[in-house]
């Protein structure tokens, strides 16, 4: 599947998973950049400092294009691919969540030495039963997404493609 077939010789076809693979590269990019600004934006005169006005200037051009590749990615990721995404952060969340999920029940030593009862409505098996059906979820979720970020591909220009 191609998204915005293109015939101008200056744009090429990359997959999803590359397009993000780029998108975090630029946001790498774009981290690198600001920590040169913050540091050495205000430096004692004749101090030996990088190029602040270069960072500066940049990290704006950086930050462009990254918000089209972003824009690539939110056009692509429309339908049934977005439900996957909203459904594999939310079942991530509710694993997280769940795993964290106290299970004590029974008496135990408590805190003042004495023993107490717990009753937990949730016990240990059944977390550990929940939480193996996530995983199982997230997996199968998971190996959808990777398959169509494999198989749709965006266009995106020269530029993007390039090393700044």
């Amino acid at each position: 599947m191609s998204i915005d077939n293109s015939s101008n010789s200056n744009m090429k076809a990359i997959s999803l998973a590359q397009l993000m693979k780029l998108k975090n590269r630029y946001a790498e990019r774009i981290l690198e950049c600001r920590q040169i600004v913050n540091t050495y934006n205000s430096t004692v005169p004749g101090s030996d400092t990088p190029d602040v006005r270069s960072a500066f200037e940049n990290h704006l051009l950086l930050t462009k294009r990254l918000i089209v590749l972003k824009t690539k990615l939110d056009e692509a990721n429309r339908g049934f691919q977005r439900q996957r995404l909203f459904e594999i952060s939310e079942k991530k969340g509710l694993l997280l969540w769940i795993k964290g999920l106290d299970t004590t029940h029974g008496k135990k030593p408590f805190a003042t030495n004495d023993d107490a009862y717990f009753e937990a409505e949730i016990r240990l098996e059944e977390k550990t039963q929940i939480c193996s059906e996530l995983d199982d979820e997230i997996f199968r979720l998971q190996e959808e997404i990777d398959a169509f970020n494999a198989s749709t591909s965006v266009w995106v220009t020269k530029h993007h493609r390039e090393r700044d």
